[in-house]
């Protein structure tokens, strides 16, 4: 009976590590003037999902960088993020989906996002490559295969950036 007990208690521990694994994640991505940090995982594909929030905290001046933040699907020369960049000295940035099929990057502006607004995203592809893209109360929809084994990861750079209910999907 203890033995049973013992059993059912670890296999209940071990399921409630996993759920604990999968909830979503908050991110603050903080970096000085040039700098950039990432936070990614690989996912086994070929169907991949990543969503959340970015919340511009802070703008940072650089020479060569520009404050930015994105959440991207990748595999090689192939990529679909979305995307917030402020262009030097403007009170709000940029967000938009960015798309790269093996060539130059296709750009889709969608809006403008000031500092501390959350821009809540969704951005999925299909196994098929059928990718739909929610920013703010845009959508978009794309096509584009990763194959397997492609890279979820968030990004910052030249400023602050909070990701909040940050699922990579994996």
């Amino acid at each position: 009976m203890r033995a049973t007990m013992a059993m059912a208690a670890a296999g209940l521990m071990l399921a409630a590590g996993s759920a604990a694994a999968a909830a979503p994640l908050t991110y603050d991505c903080d970096t000085n003037e040039g700098s950039f940090s990432e936070l990614s995982q690989v996912q086994a594909g070929p169907a991949y999902h990543v969503r959340g929030t970015i919340t511009p905290l802070r703008w940072a001046e650089d020479r060569r960088w520009a404050p930015s933040a994105q959440a991207r699907l990748e595999n090689g020369s192939r990529s679909i993020a979305v995307r917030i960049m402020r262009a030097p000295r403007e009170p709000q940035a940029t967000f938009s989906i960015e798309v790269t099929d093996g060539g130059e990057p296709q750009t889709t502006v969608l809006g403008r996002v000031g500092l501390n607004e959350a821009l809540p995203f969704d951005l999925s592809l299909a196994a098929s490559g059928d990718a739909a893209v929610q920013v703010g109360t845009e959508r978009r929809t794309f096509h584009l295969d990763l194959g397997p084994n492609a890279k979820a990861s968030v990004v910052c750079s030249t400023g602050d950036f909070l990701f909040g209910e940050l699922d990579l999907g994996g």
